[in-house]
């Protein structure tokens, strides 16, 4: 940080929305921005409520100044710091810790299709085994749904379903900021048209887009079918402890990440599997149609644009 020169002096671009909607691929285009600088871990999870059930290294209490340890690389030229916490979207008092902590700061929200976004995260659930392997979406969905009605505190995994109402945990941030300063993107424009939607977040952020007009937009962090989930359980979970603890050890986090480019797709070419597609019942589907009827309609009037999907021909 530049001397005299407050963590609240800097420009921020947070980048948050729903889980399996590209954040990271967002998160990885805009690294590559010469007017950017990432944080040292994609999601710093920093402005998190207290009781928000993840692991956080550096909690908003402790202070400013353990945020900026998550920017203490970056060089004062780049003047836009960009972090991607997708848990931001449904931690409750996070838009006010936001706003009352960085007074120059814009937001991007990543939204994709709910019953396809659900899909993906029982798929990633059984990977990581947080839940059984053998449970089927069925259930997947029908436990959720009565611990919503019980109203039993649940991890995570057993909030995705209502998650996917996106205009519930929405309104706030359009409630306390000023709608120049939050963007909603579609998981789906970015792959149809990874180009334009990205250039949209730049003409958005107030960075140069044409940096994006021959760039190669490769994917990030998809949802694989794995051989062992037991290995990539055991994978992700040594992945995370590293990043944990070397993120502000910056030239050490700069060798690992780019070996980690290296080793991934290595990992993932011998632990893949071909896909198997989810079958889904149709009471259940139905009933998830139900379920996110008027969620278009409640996002397009909060939004001001229809979202690029229809849920009765999913």
């Amino acid at each position: 940080m530049a001397k005299g020169i407050d963590v609240r002096d800097y420009k921020y671009l947070i980048i948050g929305g729903t889980q399996r909607a590209a954040t990271t691929s967002i998160f990885r285009y805009l690294a590559d921005h010469p007017e950017v600088c990432p944080s040292n871990m994609k999601e710093t999870r920093f402005f998190l409520d207290k009781d928000y059930p993840l692991r956080v290294k550096y909690r908003f209490e402790e202070g400013m100044d353990k945020y900026n340890e998550y920017f203490c690389h970056c060089p004062s030229h780049r003047d836009l710091r960009v972090e991607a916490t997708p848990h931001y979207l449904y931690s409750p008092n996070t838009p006010i810790r936001i706003k009352n902590s960085l007074p120059s700061v814009k937001i991007v929200f990543t939204l994709r299709e709910p019953i396809s976004r659900l899909i993906s995260l029982y798929k990633l659930a059984k990977q990581l085994r947080h839940i059984a392997p053998t449970m089927s979406f069925e259930l997947f969905v029908q436990e959720q749904l009565q611990a919503i009605e019980e109203g039993s505190l649940r991890p995570m995994w057993m909030r995705t379903l209502e998650e996917g109402r996106y205009s519930v945990y929405l309104k706030p941030y359009f409630e306390i900021f000023s709608r120049e300063d939050v963007c909603v993107v579609w998981f789906e424009d970015l792959c149809e048209k990874p180009k334009e939607t990205v250039q949209k977040i730049c003409n958005f952020a107030g960075i140069d887009p044409a940096f994006f007009e021959d760039y190669n937009f490769r994917t990030f962090n998809p949802t694989y079918p794995v051989r062992s989930s037991i290995v990539h359980y055991i994978y992700w979970k040594l992945r995370g402890r590293f990043l944990y603890y070397i993120h502000n050890r910056t030239l050490i986090w700069k060798i690992l990440r780019s070996i980690n480019f290296t080793i991934e797709p290595l990992y993932l070419k011998l632990n893949r599997q071909p896909f198997e597609d989810v079958k889904i019942m149709p009471e259940t589907r139905s009933f998830l149609i139900d379920y996110y009827r008027d969620e278009p309609k409640e996002l397009e009037s909060l939004i001001g644009e229809q979202p690029p999907w229809q849920l009765e021909v999913i």
